[in-house]
């Protein structure tokens, strides 16, 4: 049980106890009204750290930020590492303002601590992204789409920083209604 709910290199929950525990928050708030944040956040330019130092590398950084992360979350946070280099840090009965100072606190906390590689100290970054519930989604799926697209929009913006999800930001839902116009063209041009 251990394993199937553990990251083996940091000990971390991993991917699959996010679900059950997201899953599980979910059907809970269907009786008793609740708030939940979600962060996610990844490291910028980690693949350079595995390319240039080796895998053996990355795993100690990885280790060490989980390290870190975990000092400045609340007891009724959960940390996860979901694979590579992503995070989450599910935040249950936490306003918006709280998952944004606890945003704060974790991109200055990595890019503030240094990682020791050999005869190199290099000083990396994070992106995260926000997303709260009911605010920015109304389900589970929705919420961790709206996390990863506010994560994308910090790494867009210049990294080293955290977003908060923006419906207005949204690539995907531009696309979407893009490729409609798409359709409503092709469709006009056709009568």
């Amino acid at each position: 049980m251990q394993l199937a709910e553990h990251d083996v290199l940091t000990g971390l929950n991993n991917r699959h106890r996010f679900e059950q525990d997201l899953e599980a928050f979910f059907h809970a708030a269907e009786r008793t009204p609740s708030q939940l944040a979600l962060l996610v956040f990844d490291l910028d330019e980690f693949k350079y750290v595995n390319d240039t130092y080796g895998h053996r590398a990355g795993d100690a950084v990885l280790n060490r930020i989980a390290v870190e992360i975990r000092m400045l979350i609340r007891g009724e946070d959960t940390l996860y590492r979901l694979g590579g280099d992503e995070f989450v840090v599910l935040m249950a009965h936490a306003s918006e303002h709280e998952a944004a100072q606890l945003a704060e606190r974790i991109v200055r906390r990595i890019a503030q601590a240094p990682q020791d590689l050999g005869e190199q100290t290099l000083r990396l970054t994070c992106s995260l992204g926000i997303a709260h519930f009911p605010t920015h989604a109304g389900n589970a799926q929705d919420l961790v789409a709206h996390a990863d697209m506010a994560m994308y929009q910090a790494k867009h913006t210049g990294k080293n920083r955290w977003s908060v999800y923006r419906p207005d930001h949204d690539a995907s839902r531009a696309m979407a209604v893009h490729l409609g116009w798409n359709d409503r063209i092709a469709h006009a041009a056709r009568a």
